[in-house]
């Protein structure tokens, strides 16, 4: 009875070659096993819901490119417009003068010079331009500076330099003494007054015509 005991618990492992381990049923692995259970390998990330970089748009195509020069342009109008500055073609003549011009944008701005206008004034001076381009060169060029820590005591008018203010105090104080005659060389034909520059003189007569308009309304 021992021996059949034995043989039934002989029957329950398989038998297995020497030096390996036995295998149960069910296929579990055996106790003391290095096997690790596999494990899912994540995929690549899914791009639902990354918010995507902006394109860059693409550079302009000019494909009609200037045979004089390295210029390009996207439509054959423009091309044809900037060779006229090549070839001196100046389709556009002024009725004033023998002047021709290449584009209606220039000759407008050169009839300016015949009817005399000048709509563009400088607020810092009497002077006026024909262009905004030559009021801006003059602010520019006299009127460069916001500082201004030299008042006339007469008006509210400051300046930027003390020999601007001792010009402009001319219009306040004329010279009188005999010995400034040398720098006072504008002389007012409607008054006894002179200035030393001409500007200054303008703009006392200014003062005169004004004067004389108000009286005449009146």
């Amino acid at each position: 009875m021992l021996e059949r005991d034995a043989e039934s618990a002989a029957g329950d492992t398989d038998p297995s070659p020497a030096g390996k381990e036995p295998v149960t049923k069910g296929g579990a692995p055996p106790q003391g096993s290095t096997q690790k259970p596999s494990q899912s390998v994540p995929g690549p990330a899914s791009s639902v819901g990354v918010p995507s970089r902006p394109r860059r748009r693409p550079p302009p195509q000019r494909p009609h490119r200037c045979p004089d020069c390295d210029k390009a342009f996207s439509y054959p109008s423009k091309l044809a417009t900037h060779r006229l500055a090549h070839g001196g073609a100046r389709p556009h003549p002024c009725p004033d003068c023998p002047k021709a011009f290449s584009y209606p944008s220039k000759l407008a701005a050169h009839r300016l010079t015949h009817s005399g206008a000048r709509p563009h004034p400088c607020p810092d001076c009497p002077k006026s331009f024909c262009y905004p381009s030559k009021l801006a060169a003059h602010r520019h060029t006299h009127h460069a500076t916001d500082a201004r820590p030299y008042p006339c005591p007469h008006c509210p008018k400051a300046f930027s330099f003390p020999s601007k203010l001792a010009a402009h105090r001319l219009c306040h104080d004329p010279p009188t003494a005999p010995g400034s005659q040398a720098t006072a060389r504008h002389r007012c034909s409607s008054c006894d007054q002179a200035f030393g520059q001409r500007r200054l003189l303008l703009l006392h007569q200014r003062s005169h015509h004004q004067a004389e308009s108000q009286g005449e309304r009146e």
